[in-house]
């Protein structure tokens, strides 16, 4: 499932433009219970974060979450989940957005 994610880019409703370069897959039983009930409720391709100890980065995929942890955004290599919700304006948990893929 992860493969399916790696490599694609995507576009966030504004505008932004990123290639995701490395993920960890979660599927639907390895979501921790916090998390579990509100991500299975999204659809497929949205893009949202989520508290961990601190703000992660997910794309919900059909059986699961991807954790974003790189991704290429206007030509640079963005590392890591704090600076990758920052890069993407995705600082606010739990208000997920819809990708597009390019």
């Amino acid at each position: 499932m992860s493969a399916r994610v790696t490599g694609t880019t995507y576009k966030t409703v504004d505008g932004k433009k990123f290639k995701v370069l490395d993920v960890q897959h979660f599927s639907h039983d390895e979501i921790g219970v916090a998390n579990r009930s509100y991500l299975n409720t999204l659809r497929e391709g949205m893009l949202v974060s989520v508290w961990i100890r601190s703000p992660v980065p997910l794309i919900t995929v059909n059986d699961g979450v991807v954790r974003l942890k790189g991704i290429e955004y206007l030509g640079r290599l963005v590392a890591g989940s704090g600076e990758i919700c920052k890069t993407l304006g995705i600082t606010k948990t739990r208000h997920p957005t819809p990708l597009q893929k390019v």
